[in-house]
């Protein structure tokens, strides 16, 4: 369970990995279908994330791990700004027996920019990172999608690699 700002309630609390409303089960769901993060590129085709709502999700940081050969050296990344937002697909799923609600979100990701091509040289993904002069647009959902989920630009996020104790 996390916070999420959206533009439908501002601050809500919903669980990572998205649940659409169509389905029966979210369990049964969960363990067939991993939906913690979504491709930007294909979310809006793909029939789980297509009805999904933007949000933002407020992080000081992720972890990545870099591969190198057999050993994974895993890396905190950070932002020049404290805190920084993921942009976030968001859905609400509604038990039809009991009304209740589930908050759920998946974290958008998109093609590397040249720091994270190295730290997460395995699959050469990243998270959307919706910047703040972006962030009220992104909550409208007024702005071309694509241009907001577009590779962020060098300099705004700085990797460090984590020493581990063995």
């Amino acid at each position: 369970m996390l916070p999420v700002l959206t533009g439908r309630d501002h601050l809500t609390v919903a669980e990572w990995g998205l649940v659409p409303p169509w389905v029966e089960d979210p369990g049964e769901f969960r363990a067939k279908v991993a939906t913690a993060n979504a491709r930007a590129e294909t979310a809006r085709t793909l029939r789980t994330f297509r009805g999904a709502y933007r949000g933002l999700l407020p992080v000081t940081g992720f972890y990545e791990w870099r591969h190198e050969g057999k050993r994974k050296i895993p890396h905190l990344i950070t932002a020049v700004d404290t805190v920084f937002t993921l942009g976030t697909l968001c859905e609400e799923w509604i038990d039809r027996s009991t009304g209740e609600v589930l908050r759920s979100f998946a974290i958008l990701t998109t093609a590397s920019n040249e720091l994270m091509s190295y730290v997460h040289n395995s699959k050469l993904r990243m998270p959307v990172v919706i910047r703040p002069e972006h962030r009220a647009e992104w909550l409208a959902e007024a702005t071309s999608f694509d241009r907001l989920t577009a590779p962020l630009e060098e300099g705004y996020l700085v990797a460090d690699a984590i020493k581990q104790v063995v």
